[in-house]
């Protein structure tokens, strides 16, 4: 979602060859638009939360990490 919202604010660096070093250079020259960068990833979250609703099923037995952190979350947000 990163690489995509980058690309799109940057149409005009070379992406493709090294993104992460496409990256460094932007942040080490103070270029790369970050707040620009934030909009577009928070456009792109909101247009996939509103396609439709995802529903996660967890087994209390389930003990692997994944449930794990999704119990927790759950436990946080008080579903």
């Amino acid at each position: 979602m990163f690489q995509k919202a980058a690309k799109d604010i940057h149409t005009k660096t070379l992406w493709d060859i090294d993104f992460e070093k496409s990256l460094a250079e932007k942040l080490i020259n103070k270029g790369l638009k970050k707040t620009e960068i934030a909009y577009k990833i928070a456009r792109i979250i909101d247009e996939d939360l509103s396609e439709e609703t995802h529903t996660i099923i967890v087994s209390q037995e389930d003990t692997d990490t994944i449930n794990y952190l999704i119990k927790a979350i759950k436990y946080v947000t008080g579903n």
